[in-house]
């Protein structure tokens, strides 16, 4: 199958079961050849295929997550919470045991 253009291509995607690559042989064949053009030190743009991205580099640093500051605040937020959530349940476990002690002291 071709698209549009009648041009090469490639989709990174999923599917019903898994994640991978798919795409035209012409398309897989460029990909592969462009692979080795980076693995030989150079940083290569993608141009000429319909593909989902631009450029294809080596790194030999593993890229961190980087994760944004409001979701670093929700999970700040979120652990305060789940310690309120604690010392209150403790706070009612000591009031319920004082009640239950006086109830049982009054003669």
């Amino acid at each position: 199958m071709k698209n549009a253009q009648n041009m090469p291509w490639v989709r990174v995607a999923p599917d019903d079961r898994n994640f991978g690559i798919r795409g035209n042989a012409e398309g897989l064949k460029f990909l592969r050849d462009k692979i080795d053009e980076a693995l030989s030190g150079e940083c290569v743009l993608i141009e000429e295929l319909d593909c989902d991205f631009e450029q294809i580099e080596v790194r030999e640093d593993y890229p961190e997550e980087k994760r944004g500051i409001w979701l670093r605040l929700l999970e700040i937020g979120c652990g305060i919470i789940g310690l309120l959530i604690v010392v209150l349940g403790l706070i009612a476990l000591v009031g319920l045991a004082m009640f239950a002690y006086s109830l049982l002291t009054i003669h």
